[in-house]
């Protein structure tokens, strides 16, 4: 009876240390596939990191620039040269009438060139030439038609800040403004001056290239100190306008 009770024991213990090496195994187990699946999720997530930090399109800090833009005169000193061709048309040969249009220049285009640095990302330097252009043709019957030329020629420095969208830099807003030194020629008139532009637009950038569609306002003007007998009094030249352009920018370094 001794022995049966002793070997009965045994097998007791036994089965509770096999019971609790099986539990501990399984508790193993979940340990091991709960770090895996840690594992998995880090790796992804890192790959997911790093497949982000692929596509964000690298920083260049140097780039060439072209651009164009349509402007409209808005200032009210623009009635000094809009009654200079008037007057010249109809007085210098006072037979002659205008058949189409009116005298008034309203349009202007301004081609440019940029030399642009960009220390950080979202900052840019912008050093440019523009040439400005207001032509106006006018008709009149009994002589023939007259153009006019209203020509600007401006260096200048431009600040701009730009404010991303989503994480990849591809797009962006910005708002910038920057000054000039103004060149005006008209007719026998000449003149020169400080000016300011006030901008803001969207930007579209790829690895080489970057595209901006903007609009601004162009503060131009400056005193000929030249009278002018057709409007009575002297000169002002002012090349203020409100305008729409494009500026391309090739990414060099």
């Amino acid at each position: 009876m001794i022995i049966k009770s002793g070997l009965i024991a045994l097998l007791l213990a036994l089965m509770i240390n096999a019971a609790a090496f099986a539990a501990q195994v399984e508790e193993t187990d979940d340990i091991d596939s709960f770090l895996e699946d840690e594992k998995v999720e880090k790796t992804y997530e890192s790959s997911g990191q790093k497949a982000g930090a692929d596509k964000k399109i690298p920083h260049k800090i140097f780039s060439l620039g072209l651009g164009f833009n349509f402007g409209v005169f808005i200032s009210d000193d623009m009635e000094d040269i809009n009654r200079h061709i008037y007057n010249k048309v109809v007085e210098d040969d006072y037979l002659s009438t205008i058949t189409f249009g009116d005298a008034k220049m309203y349009l202007n285009m301004v081609p440019r060139f940029t030399i642009n640095v960009m220390p950080v990302r979202y900052f840019m330097i912008q050093f440019l030439g523009e040439v400005g252009w207001g032509p106006k043709v006018v008709m009149s019957f009994g002589s023939d038609s007259q153009t006019f030329h209203f020509l600007r020629y401006s260096p200048g420095i431009v600040l701009n800040g730009y404010i991303p969208i989503g994480e990849t830099g591809t797009y962006s807003f910005f708002l910038g403004g920057g000054a000039f030194y103004h060149f005006f020629e008209f007719e026998s008139f000449e003149a020169q001056g400080f000016g300011g532009r006030g901008q803001l637009g969207f930007r579209i950038d790829w690895k080489t290239i970057g595209l901006e569609i903007f609009a601004a306002y162009d503060y131009a003007r400056a005193e000929t100190g030249d009278y002018d007998a057709y409007i009575g009094r002297k000169m002002t030249l002012d090349y203020s306008s409100v305008l729409i352009g494009l500026n391309l920018y090739f990414k060099i370094i």
